[in-house]
C-alpha cells in the first residue's frame, strides 16, 4: 500500500507512515508540482511495482571490533534476530528502482587491526512472484586508512548528515552536544 498525502500543511505524516507500514508500503507527501512529478512520473514504476517482498536485513557486529552501536531509523520495523529466517514474520517490500539504506552509529575499540571484520550484513527477500527466499551475506572490514568519512561516497555522506540533522531536530539524546 502506498500512502500519499496531498496538500499544503496540516498533514499527519505519522498517520501516513502507520498506514504504509501496515500495508508493507511507503508513504509520500505531495505538496508541490515538483514532488508530484517525482512521485507520479519519475518514480511511478517503483512506487507501483514491487520487485522484492518481505525484505529483511540483519547486521551482526564483531564484538572484538565494535564496542557499542545503535540503529538510526526504521526502529518501528525492527524484527528479532531469531525471526530473520522465519517466513511467517512480515517484513517490508521494495519497489522497482528504489533503495533502502540501513544506517548504524558504531563506536569501535582502540587498536583494531586492519583486515578485522567489522560487521556481517545478511539480506533475505522473496523476488516478486517467487515462493523461495533468496539470502546473501557480505562481510565488511576495515581497509587501509580505516573509516574515513571524507573518503566515503558522496551519497553516503549526505545520508549521514541528513540523519544527524534529524537527530538534532528531534532533540535526540544522542545529539545533545551537537549544534546547527
Amino acid at each position: 500500500l502506498t500512502a500519499i498525502g496531498v496538500g499544503m500543511g496540516n498533514h499527519n505524516d505519522v498517520f501516513l507512515e502507520q498506514i504504509a507500514d501496515e500495508g508493507n508500503g511507503a508513504c509520500h507527501y505531495v505538496d508541490d508540482y515538483d514532488e508530484a512529478k517525482r512521485v507520479f512520473v519519475e518514480r511511478f514504476t517503483g512506487t507501483m511495482q514491487t520487485i522484492a517482498r518481505d525484505v529483511k536485513i540483519q547486521v551482526e557486529f564483531n564484538p572484538g571490533v565494535i564496542k557499542r552501536w545503535r540503529q538510526l531509523g526504521y526502529e518501528n520495523r525492527a524484527i528479532a534476530d531469531a525471526d530473520f529466517r522465519n517466513d511467517s514474520v512480515d517484513a517490508g517490500e521494495i519497489g522497482a528502482g528504489h533503495e533502502v539504506i540501513g544506517l548504524y552509529e558504531a563506536e569501535g575499540h582502540m587498536g583494531v587491526a586492519i583486515g578485522d571484520w567489522v560487521a556481517k550484513v545478511r539480506l533475505r527477500w522473496f523476488p516478486d512472484g517467487s515462493r523461495e527466499a533468496v539470502e546473501t551475506e557480505t562481510v565488511l572490514g576495515l581497509g587501509e586508512g580505516g573509516s574515513r568519512f571524507e573518503l566515503a561516497d558522496a551519497r553516503f555522506r549526505l545520508g549521514v548528515v541528513a540523519a544527524q540533522y534529524a537527530e538534532v531536530l528531534r532533540r535526540s539524546y544522542w545529539a545533545r552536544e551537537d549544534s546547527y
